[in-house]
């Protein structure tokens, strides 16, 4: 491989891995010229191959791919490895705390007494929250961030979970099913208009909702369709605001790249 083919391989690798549990870099060739700062070679893409994720196609390199997976898993067990070792250590110095006796008696090699059972009132007033086989919202913003339901940690979950629930609260005068249909479209806008090649995450639904409403309802004078979910798919805006952010957005990309280069 050229020097230019390297550096093409390693920034897809790099953009693969920071699509985290998608683990897959859009197979479009703006994006893909975008990611090479240039021309995108055949001896590079050679080295992936290509998936489709909820309906679109993307460029996976399987080596890397098993490295997120085997990265997260090892996360994980630190993690609840880390958790149990706190709890152990929180509840024998509790116990020592509040027995004395027992500590002394479990410190030189007798069992622990067995842990009372928790009253029934313990179980009452958790909060189940909603999730993408129980919750059609949910559903749908885990489709249009193109994620994989499976992959949800805990604080994701939550996330997905808490912002749904927004959502319906701000826009109660729509159906659900309505609704779930924007969130869809707001994938696309998002990935088509408003940042090229850059799917949504759950944060900028949060950032970016009261934009896309506005955008549904005035589009671009440039745009010849009434609507984001027509325009969607089709030409950008022909203006001078549009041609600026596109500068601005590959200007930040270049600098990006070079911060990283030069680590």
């Amino acid at each position: 491989m050229s020097q230019a083919e390297i550096g093409a391989y390693i920034l897809a690798l790099l953009e693969q891995w920071a699509s985290k549990d998608l683990k897959a870099i859009p197979d479009h060739p703006r994006t893909l010229r975008r990611i090479a700062r240039g021309p995108f070679p055949a001896s590079v893409r050679h080295k992936f191959v290509s998936v489709e994720i909820n309906g679109e196609a993307y460029l996976r390199n399987e080596r890397l791919a098993e490295e997120w997976v085997s990265a997260k898993a090892e996360h994980a067990a630190r993690v609840n490895g880390g958790k149990r070792r706190r709890g152990c250590s929180s509840a024998t110095s509790s116990a020592a705390a509040e027995h004395p006796a027992q500590g002394q008696l479990h410190a030189r090699g007798y069992p622990p007494p067995e842990p009372e059972p928790e009253p029934e009132e313990a179980h009452t007033g958790r909060v189940v929250l909603p999730s993408a086989e129980t919750d059609p919202i949910v559903a749908a913003l885990v489709q249009a961030c193109r994620q994989d339901p499976g992959l949800l940690d805990d604080r994701l979950a939550r996330e997905f979970a808490e912002t749904a629930e927004k959502l319906k609260a701000a826009n109660a005068d729509v159906s659900l099913q309505e609704l779930a249909q924007m969130i869809l479209e707001f994938g696309r806008w998002h990935f088509e208009v408003d940042f090229p090649g850059h799917r949504a995450t759950i944060a900028r639904f949060r950032d970016k909702w009261g934009a896309f409403l506005q955008y549904r309802q005035e589009p671009p004078q440039a745009c010849s369709r009434s609507s984001a979910a027509a325009q969607v798919g089709g030409k950008p805006p022909d203006t001078e605001e549009y041609r600026r952010y596109v500068e601005k957005v590959n200007r930040e990309t270049d600098e990006f790249f070079e911060s990283v280069s030069k680590k």
